[in-house]
């Protein structure tokens, strides 16, 4: 777990512009991480300990005025560091996810990124949307839709 935050946090600043670091301390029930820009946040959730597993990574993005920027590179980022900043899993990203990112159709979207994680899309609104990554056929847990909120 804490190396997955260590991972991102070492990845930020060339991910994301003016990023602020993940916290490190726990939030309310066992969940790691808060903002780490003005249109983005990330949590963590473990499977018991802040030295356990992740369960799951969620990243919420806002816009504004009826659209969004999706950081793609950050997202990319977020699934590196789940696979020990694997080039593999950064390419899996481009092949399997980038093409679908501008053809969301549905309200929730689960592709599978190589053999490495599972990326679930929920499109909250026009100006929200819900990146929720989990290991390959693991159902994202309930409450990964609202860490943080």
């Amino acid at each position: 777990m804490n190396d997955v935050i260590a991972q991102i946090n070492l990845q930020l600043p060339i991910l994301a512009a003016g990023s602020s670091p993940l916290p490190a301390a726990i939030m309310k029930q066992g969940v790691f991480g808060g903002k780490v820009s003005p249109d983005t946040r990330i949590y963590l959730l473990p499977e018991s300990s802040a030295f356990s597993k992740t369960r799951a990574v969620t990243a919420h993005v806002n816009g504004s005025g009826g659209t969004i920027q999706t950081p793609a590179r950050l997202l990319s980022g977020i699934g590196a560091s789940l696979n020990t900043l694997s080039s593999e899993a950064v390419e899996a990203f481009h092949k399997d996810v980038l093409p679908q990112l501008s053809t969301l159709t549905k309200t929730r979207t689960t592709i599978t990124v190589g053999s490495f994680y599972d990326l679930t899309i929920l499109v909250r609104s026009s100006t929200s949307l819900v990146f929720i990554y989990t290991p390959v056929g693991v159902t994202p847990p309930s409450e990964a839709e609202t860490l943080g909120l």
